[in-house]
């Protein structure tokens, strides 16, 4: 049995489309323009600010129109707030129920 090869037409107009997809892709983040200082520290001292800090690195991670070093800077920190809150939540839950073990808690 002869396995027959494809002819080259056959895969030519689907890889040229995926190439074409991924180059867009890759020019776009590659041609992307440097931030500037001044645009840093206004987005450093935005996110100093509470509450509107989360607000403002939503809507940096998920907007089409942001800067992709500013949209990857915001996932990023929003990854580790995540990270952050989950080990503060365990070390409350860890130091509530040593309270609670210890009866520290019932004279309250």
């Amino acid at each position: 049995m002869v396995c027959k090869k494809p002819s080259f037409s056959t895969y030519s107009n689907y890889t040229l489309i995926l190439i074409g997809v991924f180059m867009e892709n890759v020019h776009s983040e590659m041609s992307a323009v440097v931030m500037p200082l001044k645009e840093w520290v206004i987005t450093v001292v935005i996110s100093l600010i509470p509450m509107v800090n989360f607000i403002m690195l939503l809507v940096w991670s998920f907007s089409d129109s942001i800067n992709p070093s500013k949209k990857n800077w915001a996932r990023a920190t929003l990854i580790v707030f995540a990270i952050v809150f989950v080990v503060y939540l365990l070390f409350a839950f860890i130091f509530m129920g040593v309270l609670m073990s210890a009866g520290g808690l019932d004279s309250m």
